[in-house]
């Protein structure tokens, strides 16, 4: 039979994944048929050519054959978007060609050799599984940059497998729909029914992956770049909610290693939350609620999209895994999400102070110090947008009030330890900038403004004291869940002990004048406590064989500076 032998018919309804109303305004259903002499209408998904082969051999009143030809009379498709031209319309995405052409050719050869006995009922799978395990597609030419170490599907050798790969076709299929709603020449309506729709569909595994095997992350995070993200509220958290999926899937390259992504999150980290009005704000936030979200991300912050990017992009630059690579790195730095990041926490430190917004800055410095690391033109960048004053601000909000005004006291160690996960991140961050800079940078890093009252060294030296292991009673404690919680918090004081005192030794080491400053903030008028903590941090590296030969150099000439110093002044 020849190509243009299937003619075409409508389809059933099709519903998104989830239950989400179409907008009448810019999908119309045209007229349930044409006139018989019309030219055929290209069939435009897999879905429409399952229903259009069902149709044809199930004796349908609604299709007529036609006499000694075995076509079908057409019917008029529902168009992809109303707002779309005609032509736009005619003209299918070369990805849709590619899927539906092969499947029409397969079809509409079963046709020729099995007649109208051809049956779909009694558990068979469908027509595009069958087909699929004939010609199984492989992702698009110029998609690897998102596809991640995906292999390239094989064909299925069983019936679960064809089912499988039909099932994976069909969540394409949804996708290809609602990307046709994503595009500028859509109306407002539409672009936010498609972004909902979409984020339903990322919200699964299986169905990232198979838009992942298919290239398809690549159209949806381009198209979401062209949207009104600034205005409208739904679109930015849709596209925030993807993002944050996407990160969750470990793959390589890393999500934001690639310039679509990082650009989309660079464009949504200058969005406000706004209202999430309407069945698609309705919607959307349920989609949020019901997933089970990282429980690093508080239910306060969930609705906002610059923390659903900042935990993204804190997930896949995780030193734990291979997206602290330099490809991210330049990725980051190239595409402004650096930038970006550095402004959004410039202009929100005094707001990060308190919650709800804490998750999103620990976040967001733990980005900073992951790719900061070993990176002296990163620490360039981030120095030069006021990342070394964002992070002695956080130093200085984790000190309270009358921790601050009791030098004494040798701080509120309350207070240093129910922020110790931001303070960890923010003296890793300064490490890595001190390391980098000059002396010249050092110098002004000391006399930074890092809380009311107060510069970095006599900050550093209370926060070193008040990170100092409380002493054990001689007659023990009894083991209890209190007990056992309040060693845990004391493991984690004496990290932010460490890097308090390996920071003041950097930022103090070949200054006269900022070594006597910071000797006469301790107690016993020395730099004691200073000295230990970089001595612990070099036998901690050692032993984790986690330093370079050139760090352990500058820490071992770091300690002995400070150690010879030490005499002068007892």
């Amino acid at each position: 039979m020849a190509a243009s032998g299937l003619r075409a018919v409508r389809p059933p309804h099709r519903e998104p994944q989830q239950a989400f109303s179409q907008p009448q305004t810019d999908r119309p259903a045209s007229s349930s048929a044409r006139d018989p002499g019309a030219q055929p209408v290209k069939l435009r998904t897999v879905r429409q050519l399952d229903s259009a082969v069902a149709n044809a051999h199930s004796g349908a009143s609604s299709v007529g054959r036609q006499e000694g030809t075995g076509h079908s009379k057409a019917a008029s498709l529902p168009p992809a978007s109303a707002a779309c031209s005609e032509q736009e319309r005619d003209g299918l995405p070369s990805k849709r060609k590619r899927l539906a052409q092969p499947l029409q050719a397969q079809q509409e050869a079963h046709c020729s050799e099995t007649g109208p006995a051809l049956s779909l009922a009694g558990g068979l799978p469908r027509l595009h599984s069958l087909t699929g395990l004939l010609q199984p597609r492989g992702p698009p030419s110029g998609s690897s940059s998102l596809a991640g170490n995906l292999p390239d599907p094989a064909p299925a050798t069983t019936v679960m497998e064809a089912q499988e790969s039909g099932e994976r076709l069909e969540v394409q299929d949804q996708a290809l729909y609602a990307l046709d709603g994503l595009t500028p020449a859509c109306s407002t309506a539409t672009q936010r029914h498609s972004a909902v729709a979409l984020a339903s569909i990322c919200a699964l595994r299986r169905n990232r992956s198979a838009l992942r095997a298919d290239g398809l992350l690549t159209e949806l995070l381009t198209a979401g770049q062209q949207l009104p993200l600034d205005s409208e509220p739904v679109l930015a958290l849709a596209l925030s909610f993807i993002l944050l999926m996407l990160s969750q899937d470990k793959v390589t390259p890393p999500l934001f290693a690639t310039a679509p992504a990082a650009k989309l999150a660079a464009r949504l980290l200058q969005v406000l939350p706004g209202n999430l009005d309407g069945q698609e704000g309705t919607s959307l936030q349920q989609l949020i609620q019901e997933r089970s979200l990282p429980k690093s991300l508080p239910d306060s912050e969930a609705m906002c999209p610059a923390s659903l990017v900042l935990h993204a992009v804190a997930s896949t630059a995780d030193v734990q895994h291979s997206g602290a690579s330099d490809s991210l790195k330049s990725v980051l730095r190239s595409e402004g999400l650096l930038e970006q990041m550095c402004r959004l926490l410039a202009e929100s430190a005094d707001s990060f102070r308190a919650p709800p917004h804490n998750s999103s800055r620990s976040h967001a410095l733990s980005v900073l110090m992951n790719v900061t690391h070993n990176n002296a033109t990163i620490c360039s960048q981030v120095i030069e947008a006021q990342g070394c004053e964002v992070a002695m601000a956080v130093v200085g909000a984790a000190l309270s009030p009358a921790a601050q005004a009791s030098p004494e006291a040798g701080g509120d160690r309350s207070a240093l330890i129910a922020a110790v996960d931001a303070l960890s991140v923010a003296l890793g961050l300064l490490i890595n900038l001190a390391e980098s800079a000059s002396l010249a940078v050092r110098a002004t890093m000391s006399s930074t403004q890092a809380s009311p009252g107060q510069t970095t060294i006599p900050l550093l030296c209370r926060l070193v004291q008040a990170a100092q292991p409380e002493p054990e009673s001689p007659h023990g404690s009894e083991i209890t869940e209190a007990a056992l919680a309040a060693r845990e918090a004391e493991s984690a004081a004496s990290i932010v002990a460490l890097y308090a005192s390996l920071l003041t030794g950097l930022l103090i080491e070949g200054d006269e004048g900022r070594m006597r400053q910071a000797e006469d903030c301790f107690r016993d008028h020395s730099l004691r406590l200073v000295a230990q903590g970089v001595q612990q941090c070099l036998a901690f590296y050692l032993r984790a064989a986690a330093i370079t030969p050139r760090t352990e150099a500058s820490l071992r000439r770091l300690a002995a500076s400070l150690s010879s110093h030490m005499p002068l002044r007892l």
